[in-house]
């Protein structure tokens, strides 16, 4: 069987370094359980199909954790964690879809590798993202049209964030997210990317992908606003660190190939305490 977040889930949620953590130490702690159990079933689902992490099959690891989590809903899974999952979503009132529907979204890392349009692209990010935000809403007791469009579109900038600042290491894995059609409109080719050659081009592709990732933050400020409350705090506080990543990495698109950007612990924290400190009126 595979090895289920040894020694805990927390710890697992902590090593894997996600900038998701900290916003979640801010949760209620019961919200915080259901939060850390959640993210570490979709981080696990990531990691596990992965084909550089174990010798494991991928595909047929995701029919297990199908057919699993589909025993955990309807009866008792083999697997605790898994129908310690369903209770949470239950409790919550998360619908179960999601977690299939992010499966889905996962399996297209084994299955697909180019995309040649946005609308594609646009697909994977709410499978792999999206759902993620909308199981955390849930989570913290928000929810309708506007709460859950904003989940979404919070989603879609945080995936196109993670994108951007991957696009190196991805090609290295022979995966390219960047819609093709935009790659030929700047002039850039797979071989540009992996090479690091015709910098121009890609500067100004990439700076387009920062634009519309910036537009999708924008989106879920909109919602944001119109229906602002100090509940949705720890999902905020998640949204402008990674908005703070893309601005980073923005500023750094000619040394994308060499190293990743990321934010140091101090700056997440900061981030967090800020978001707190204006969203507190709201309590």
């Amino acid at each position: 069987m595979y090895n289920l977040f040894n020694p805990s889930i927390s710890d697992y949620v902590r090593q894997s370094g996600s900038s998701f953590y900290f916003p979640m130490l801010v949760f209620p702690k019961d919200k915080r359980d259901a939060i850390m159990t959640v993210y570490a079933f979709c981080r696990y689902t990531d990691d596990m199909v992965d084909t550089e992490n174990g010798n494991h099959n991928p595909f047929e690891f995701l029919d297990h954790w199908k057919t699993e989590l589909q025993t955990a809903i309807t009866g008792k899974s083999q697997l605790n964690f898994l129908n310690r999952l369903v209770y949470i979503a239950r409790r919550f009132s998360i619908p179960l879809e999601l977690f299939f529907e992010l499966i889905r979204g996962v399996e297209m890392d084994l299955t697909k590798n180019r995309y040649k349009t946005f609308d594609e692209l646009y697909e994977y990010c709410y499978r792999v993202a999206s759902t993620v935000g909308l199981m955390t809403v849930s989570i913290l007791g928000e929810k309708n049209s506007r709460i859950e469009s904003y989940a979404v579109n919070t989603g879609i900038a945080v995936q196109l964030t993670n994108i951007i600042r991957d696009v190196a290491s991805d090609i290295k894995k022979n995966r390219i997210y960047i819609p093709k059609q935009e790659l030929e409109k700047f002039g850039c080719t797979e071989d540009d990317l992996l090479s690091g050659n015709n910098q121009s081009s890609f500067v100004r592709l990439m700076r387009e992908q920062c634009i519309r990732a910036r537009r999708y933050y924008m989106k879920a400020d909109e919602d944001y606003a119109a229906e602002r409350s100090y509940i949705l705090f720890p999902a905020r506080a998640m949204q402008n660190i990674y908005h703070s990543l893309l601005v980073k990495t923005e500023r750094n698109l000619e040394n994308l190939s060499s190293k990743k950007i990321s934010l140091s612990i101090p700056q997440k924290a900061s981030i967090v305490f800020k978001t707190w400190w204006n969203e507190r009126q709201f309590a």
